[in-house]
C-alpha cells in the first residue's frame, strides 16, 4: 500500500465517522425538541381553571375578591 491510498483511507474513515457523529446529533436533538414540544402541547391542552370567587355560604352566594380587583372595579366597605 502506497501513501497515497492510506492518507486516503484514513480521510474516508474520518469522513464517515463526522458524518454518523453529525446524523446521531441531529437523531438526539430532534428528539429532545419533540420531547419538549410535546410536553408544552400536553400543559397547553389542560383547561383554564378560573378563580374561585364565587362560594355559597347557607345557600346565599358570596362574592370574594381580593384587594386589586376591588380596587380596579372602585368597590368601597363603608359603615352604614
Amino acid at each position: 500500500m502506497g501513501k497515497d491510498t492510506l492518507l486516503r483511507r484514513l480521510v474516508l474513515t474520518l469522513l464517515g465517522v463526522l458524518a454518523t457523529a453529525g446524523i446521531a446529533a441531529i437523531t438526539v436533538w430532534s428528539f429532545i425538541q419533540g420531547h419538549a414540544e410535546l410536553a408544552q402541547e400536553a400543559e397547553r391542552a389542560q383547561p383554564i381553571k378560573p378563580p374561585q370567587r364565587v362560594s355559597f355560604e347557607r345557600g346565599e352566594p358570596v362574592f370574594t375578591l381580593d384587594a386589586a380587583a376591588q380596587q380596579q372595579s372602585g368597590l368601597r366597605t363603608v359603615e352604614l
